[in-house]
This record gives structure tokens, C-alpha cells and sequence, in this order.
């Protein structure tokens, strides 16, 4: 059965193929080609591919007899002068020749068609590739856009952190100024605030009504050494725990940062702390 497509029979049409052409490329007959035609056309369209098949066969045929024309003339001429040799000769050279542009009208046909296919083909990808352009165009915007958002975004923020850096560094400046300037001035306050000790004959040495002070008794041995070495003759009537407690005594009165008022039960004690100073 012959295979010939609706789409074989178009472009046959539009190169100008004849049945000659045609039947010759799928090894068939005109009758053949004929019904192949009426299988895969309804009535109407197959009239029509017919009809163009057979306009295309005319041309190929008036075609051919201008080119022979000359060839025929001469013949006449010559007719009453050739053998009957001569004349079979001519006529296979003249076939000859019909058939090898025949020949070529098929190879071209072939030609034309697959280049024709080929160009279909590449211009279907030239779009496709068109679009996934087009698309990667598309991203490439869209992430531009999302880079520049970004880094706006990154440039701002830097800049205020940079300014929240320079606020913190003054912030952290004034608070060291601040807090020497606090501590100075509690050690004025301390300087001018006058703290009450209580001296006990016992031994007990007690903040008369401040609590929150704390009593700080360090090197109160320095002094116990001073108190009893033989240069010092005030202290040798005194019992070793009041020569301690006067030590304590003076030890707290020297690391004391207020003002200090001394309370004594014993005034022999008094007497003694008074004469060490």
C-alpha cells in the first residue's frame, strides 16, 4: 500500500511536482497515487490536490516541449535526409535528456524539502530558545531588583548600627566620667560625715547609730608593735587588752573615710588613746 501523507502532498504541490515526479519518488503508478490521494483527503480536498497535481504536470510538460522545440524544427528539416538509425539515435537521445532533468527536478524536489523541513525545525528551537531567554531575562531582573532591595536594606542598617556604635561609645565614656565623678563625691560626703565610736572598757569597739558603715580594723598589729616597743613609754601602765584595743582603735580611726568622734567609758582609756596621737 502506498504511505503518502496530506502533508507529503502539499509540499509535492507548492514545488511543482507532477505525477510523473511523484509516482517516480514512491514507485507507483498514477492510478495508485490517484487512490492514495482520495484515502487521506475527503472528496472535495482530493479533487483539489488532483487538480494541483495535474496544473503542475502541464507546466512540467509545456515546459519541456519549448525546450525540445528547437530540436524538432531541425528534425523536420533533416527528416527527408535521415536513416532510419539516425532517427532511432536522436529519439533515445532526446528521451536521454528528458530523463536526466527529470532526474534532476526529483534530486532538487528532495532538496528543497528537506531544507525546507530543516528550516521548520530550526526555527522551532530558535523560538523555544527565544523563550527560555525571555525567561532567564525575567530572573535575572527579578533577582537585580531583589539584590538592590537587599542591599539597600544592608547599607542602611550599617549606617544606623554604626551610629548606635558612636552613641554607645559616648554613652560608655560619660558612664566611666560619671561614675569616677559619683565616687569622688561620696568620698567628700564620707569626708565631711562624721561617724561615732563607742569604746568599751571591755574591749568592744561599736557605731554609736550608723550601721551601714563598715569598721575596716586592718593593720591594727603596726600599731600594737608601735604601742609596746621600748620607745614608747606611754602605754606601760595599761592592761595588754586596752594596749589592743587602742591598736584596733587607731587602725579604724586611719582607714576611715568619715569624720571620727571617739566615745570612751574608762577615762584613763581616753587618756592614754589621747596622749598616742
Amino acid at each position: 500500500m502506498l504511505k503518502i501523507t496530506q502533508h507529503d502532498i502539499k509540499i509535492y504541490i507548492k514545488h511543482n511536482l507532477g505525477f510523473d515526479q511523484i509516482c517516480e519518488k514512491h514507485q507507483c503508478s498514477k492510478e495508485e497515487l490517484i487512490r492514495a490521494i482520495n484515502n487521506i483527503y475527503e472528496s472535495s480536498n482530493a479533487a483539489k490536490a488532483i487538480k494541483g497535481i495535474q496544473r503542475n504536470t502541464k507546466q512540467i510538460e509545456k515546459s519541456l516541449r519549448k525546450t525540445n522545440k528547437p530540436a524538432r524544427e531541425m528534425r523536420a528539416l533533416e527528416e527527408s535526409h535521415l536513416t532510419p538509425l539516425e532517427e532511432c539515435t536522436q529519439a533515445i537521445d532526446a528521451e536521454s535528456f528528458l530523463q536526466g532533468l527529470k532526474n534532476q527536478e526529483v534530486n532538487l524536489s528532495e532538496d528543497v524539502i528537506k531544507l525546507e523541513s530543516e528550516h521548520k525545525s530550526l526555527i522551532k528551537q530558535h523560538r523555544s530558545n527565544l523563550k527560555l531567554l525571555l525567561g532567564i531575562r525575567q530572573r535575572m531582573d527579578n533577582i537585580r531588583k531583589e539584590f538592590q532591595s537587599v542591599a539597600n536594606e544592608y547599607e542602611a542598617l550599617t549606617t544606623s548600627n554604626n551610629e548606635l556604635v558612636d552613641r554607645i561609645n559616648t554613652v560608655t565614656e560619660q558612664q566611666i566620667q560619671q561614675n569616677e565623678n559619683l565616687q569622688n563625691l561620696r568620698q567628700q560626703i564620707q569626708s565631711l560625715e562624721t561617724i561615732t565610736l563607742c569604746i568599751y572598757t571591755d574591749g568592744r569597739i561599736e557605731l554609736l547609730d550608723d550601721d551601714k558603715v563598715q569598721l575596716d580594723d586592718s593593720g591594727k598589729e603596726k600599731f600594737y608593735h608601735e604601742l609596746i616597743s621600748e620607745e614608747s613609754n606611754q602605754c606601760q601602765d595599761l592592761r595588754l587588752r586596752d594596749i589592743k584595743t587602742i591598736a584596733r582603735l587607731k587602725a579604724i580611726v586611719a582607714n576611715s573615710t568619715h569624720q571620727v568622734e571617739v566615745l570612751f567609758d574608762d577615762n584613763a582609756l581616753e587618756s592614754y588613746y589621747t596622749a598616742s596621737n
